[in-house]
């Protein structure tokens, strides 16, 4: 949470589950690029593909950013073939 909307934690929270229960069929890592519902609003951004990834989601209220995170995944497939490569 962003400094001075801790207030708003719970709610945040759990408007982010239900972003998360909406996943892409094309990204089923994190949610969807966007959700909205009353006046929260979920904006995910990601590049990469499932085997190597990384992405940044957002939460809004009233439009004032209230949250952030970064993130990055991928398969491992990735890892494996520089490890191939070097044996």
């Amino acid at each position: 949470m962003k400094e001075g909307f801790e207030h708003l934690s719970k709610k945040c929270f759990f408007f982010l589950k239900q972003c998360l229960r909406n996943l892409p069929s094309n990204f089923p890592v994190r949610g969807p690029s966007s959700f909205k519902k009353g006046e929260f609003r979920y904006i995910n951004d990601w590049k990469g593909e499932l085997e190597n990834f990384v992405g940044e989601e957002k939460i809004f209220y009233k439009n004032q950013q209230i949250y952030f995170r970064n993130y990055l995944g991928g398969t491992g497939s990735t890892y494996r073939k520089t490890m191939e490569k070097e044996s």
